[in-house]
């Protein structure tokens, strides 16, 4: 849940917004930093995320679509299918995809005038953590 929703942030950050379009943001955040992805892998793993964060299980449903989750801790391939609507996300490969979108999104932020932008317009609402 940590990394996905660690994705769901990365994708306001490089948006510049955190209004709607959520699915929208974080498929195109997926897209751009997280490769080598397949047609549908940004939307399953969207999927994934709503069905851990929202549901706290296994299960979610787009608006044309059925996903059945499964966890593997294999290593090696990020999503596969088992099936018309059964899905298993490797969570060492999820790792790794995080890990290496976040060195891809900093270094894109180091170059990209308009990332900078969008970074800013977020970092006051969650750059910091308040406490007390």
């Amino acid at each position: 849940m940590g990394i996905l929703a660690g994705i769901d942030l990365l994708a306001k950050y490089f948006a510049g917004t955190d209004g709607s379009g959520l699915g929208r943001r974080y498929r195109n955040y997926l897209n751009r930093y997280c490769q080598p992805l397949g047609p549908d892998d940004a939307e399953t793993l969207y999927q994934f995320r709503n069905a851990l964060i929202h549901s706290f299980g296994l299960y979610s449903a787009s608006k044309s679509k059925v996903y059945h989750f499964g966890m593997a801790f294999l290593g090696k391939v990020l999503i596969t299918q088992g099936g018309k609507d059964r899905y298993t996300i490797d969570l060492p490969v999820l790792h790794e995809r995080f890990e290496q979108s976040i060195s891809l999104f900093q270094s894109a932020l180091n170059a990209d005038k308009n990332l900078q932008t969008n970074f800013k317009a977020m970092f006051p609402k969650y750059g910091a953590i308040r406490y007390g």
